[in-house]
């Protein structure tokens, strides 16, 4: 009975997010729909507003969604390879524990985003205004922050080691227990961001 009950919900869990899918293609706008799990790959999306939306564990592979609005969505646990979030509007939505490898969020407004555990192997962040962006146990390897605004971070026991922080901000960027390069610690401690004895200038 219980299997049988599973099935149920999960046919009419992919019911309706193919309603959503449908709306979201229609009228370029999805705002607080349900998207959760819904195959999203390769989507030309420019523009859409998805506000509001729950696109947890959806796969977003190379999806353009430049230009285009997550204000407050639920993208966690997605898998979104190579999507392109060029110039979006991405502030307060939750990312976490998304595979967002070479993602590309230039110039994107990201205030307030969750990318918590999340994978951003070379992810380019250039010009990108990351304020008040958790990246607490996201992968940030050879990640492109260049001009980056990353005033109220929490970069807290992150490896920056191999991110090109080139002319990032660094007000008050959290960085307890954070590795940096040398010359990043240096442009850091300049900016005001917060370190302490377990910040590693390497």
């Amino acid at each position: 009975m219980r299997n049988i009950v599973i099935l149920i919900f999960c046919v009419l869990s992919s019911l309706f997010a193919n309603e959503a899918v449908d709306k979201l293609m229609k009228d370029k706008a999805c705002v607080g729909c349900d998207l959760s799990g819904a195959d999203l790959s390769g989507i030309k999306a420019q523009g859409f507003v998805l506000d509001n939306a729950n696109l947890s564990l959806a796969t977003l592979n190379k999806g353009d969604f430049s230009g285009a609005s997550f204000a407050k969505a639920n993208v966690s646990d997605a898998e979104a390879i190579g999507i392109n979030l060029e110039g979006a509007i991405i502030y307060t939505s939750n990312w976490s524990g998304t595979n967002l490898k070479n993602a590309r969020f230039v110039g994107a407004d990201a205030k307030g985003m969750s990318l918590e555990n999340a994978n951003l192997e070379n992810a380019d962040m250039s010009s990108g205004r990351l304020w008040a962006v958790n990246f607490q146990g996201a992968n940030l390897k050879n990640v492109t922050m260049k001009e980056a605004q990353l005033g109220q971070a929490n970069m807290t026991g992150v490896d920056l080691r191999h991110t090109n922080l080139e002319g990032a901000i660094f007000w008050e960027t959290k960085l307890h227990g954070a590795k940096l390069l040398k010359k990043d610690c240096e442009a850091a401690k300049k900016d005001g961001a917060i370190m302490d004895g377990s910040t590693q200038c390497l």
